[in-house]
């Protein structure tokens, strides 16, 4: 053992050797293996108020014997003490300062604050508090500063991307450096909470399922939000894939000055595109259910020309045929009361589809183009929230998806089939009125352009042509407002 001596409290340095026992576990653990030599600290008596300044009494207030009291500084030898310590440089420091010193002073909590300050910072830039202390000459580096209170540290968060899930919630947040400062995993039941607590910044989410809920949540708090399309964030996603580096990719795809986003949808907004949803959804159901009433009775030798008109024939053919077992007409009037009560739903959507079709202006406008009867006029309508966000009506077009997709290069142009990109619904509804516009074009009243088009290509690539075309009616009519003027005939 060795024994340092210094001004005031006993300064201990104990040099020794490792255990067996602390080598044999360091070799189960991975930890470097041997016996080196290690040295530890220790001191005491640090707390030590210097009661060196006798109290000062109120004027008007005399005192007999006034007490003596705590004059601030603190050990004075603490400062020496510590950078004793640090010149050692010991495996660690055993504080076992005896603190019950403090109780003489007067002020015990300055007394304390005293003691953490002298024993945590270093004594090469630790300032003397209160003046130069009487043995500050002793100790190097010791320099007679007053203390002033520390700046806070101000973060300021531009711009946050948040990876959304069914439960978890990924937060990643820069300043105004780009430097990351914010990269925190919450829950569900955490997000408005915590978005709360946050000063107003910028906020990107993936355009998907509750996108739209969310924005406006967040939105409501005070932060400023953006959806952004998912494949135009998969680009900036390094790697691998997890919740991390999709916010990561989030954040850093919404700083690009080109990104285009999503528009917001209000919660009316989207109370009426589930009208459209679940009108697609019955449909299909009761598509499936013609179809297999169709096969299940052509098994009895029972068929019926084309369309949903035509079960109703084929239902009654059934129940009056002979060589239809019992068991069999019992499934088939199953089928048939299942049939019965989707065209009973389906007319209820339809008429709440009507109703807000004649309530709606822009629904209206579109419905007098050739093709876009009151489903895809509100379609359109609820859909696009904000048609002057294209520069165009061919952008519209190309955002819609019946487009050539292009993939040109060494100045060759190579066009090949539509990208069919974007709401494929919408795109299926131009289609589907594009195709019952030729299927009743005639001379003098059908324009010369599609009479010619049809002359030189097929139908279903002429349909395709001029649903591009009514995608570009579409989007003039509602940046002008104005209604479908039928074009000059040549």
């Amino acid at each position: 053992m060795q024994k340092s001596a210094r001004c005031g409290p006993t300064l201990l340095v104990f040099t020794g050797h490792r255990t067996r026992a602390l080598r044999r576990s360091s070799a189960r653990s991975g930890r470097p293996r041997g016996g080196a030599r290690f040295t530890f600290t220790t001191f005491g008596d640090q707390a030590t108020p210097t009661l060196g300044k006798k109290y000062q009494p109120p004027e008007g207030v005399t005192i007999a014997k006034p007490p003596y009291v705590n004059d601030g500084l603190g050990s004075p030898a603490a400062a020496g003490t510590v950078l004793g310590v640090e010149r050692v440089q010991p495996l660690f420091h055993l504080l076992n300062g005896d603190l019950c010193y403090a109780n003489v002073a007067e002020d015990r909590v300055g007394t304390w604050w005293d003691f953490w300050e002298n024993n945590s910072r270093s004594a090469r830039k630790r300032p003397c508090w209160g003046g130069r202390p009487p043995t500050a000459s002793s100790v190097p580096g010791c320099e007679c500063l007053q203390s002033q209170p520390r700046e806070a540290v101000h973060m300021t968060i531009i711009r946050i991307g948040l990876d959304t899930s069914k439960h978890v919630f990924q937060i990643h947040g820069v300043d105004e450096n780009e430097h990351v400062v914010l990269r925190r995993q919450i829950r569900r039941s955490e997000v408005a909470k915590f978005f709360a607590k946050l000063a107003p910044t910028r906020i990107g989410i993936e355009a998907c399922g509750a996108s739209h809920y969310w924005a406006r949540v967040l939105r409501g708090l005070g932060h400023e939000m953006v959806l952004l399309p998912p494949q135009y964030i998969k680009p900036y996603v390094k790697r691998s894939k997890n919740d991390k580096i999709d916010a990561e990719a989030i954040c850093e795809a919404m700083s690009r000055p080109t990104m285009r986003f999503v528009p917001v949808k209000s919660a009316e907004r989207q109370a009426a595109l589930t009208m459209l949803g679940v009108r697609d959804l019955l449909v299909k159901q009761r598509t499936m259910l013609i179809n297999a009433i169709r096969g299940h009775a052509a098994e009895f030798g029972l068929t019926v020309a084309k369309g949903p008109k035509q079960v109703n024939e084929l239902l009654q053919r059934l129940a009056n045929e002979e060589g239809v077992p019992a068991l069999a007409r019992e499934m088939f009037g199953m089928l048939a009361s299942q049939l019965d009560g989707l065209d009973v739903k389906l007319k209820t959507i339809e008429k709440q589809l009507m109703a807000w079709h004649r309530q709606d202006q822009t629904s209206q406008c579109l419905a007098t183009i050739p093709g876009i009867g009151p489903i895809a006029g509100v379609s359109f309508a609820l859909k696009v929230a904000d048609p002057q966000a294209f520069h165009s009506a061919r952008h519209f077009a190309s955002w819609i998806g019946i487009t050539p997709r292009e993939n040109s290069t060494a100045g060759r142009q190579k066009l090949g089939r539509i990208c069919r990109a974007g709401d494929e619904d919408l795109r299926r509804l131009l289609v589907i009125g594009a195709t019952a516009v030729i299927r009743d074009a005639k001379p003098g009243r059908t324009s010369p352009w599609l009479l010619a088009l049809l002359a030189r290509k097929s139908k279903k690539l002429a349909a395709v042509a001029l649903a591009n075309k009514m995608a570009r009616i579409v989007r003039a009519m509602m940046v002008s407002g104005e209604t479908y003027r039928q074009p000059a005939q040549a």
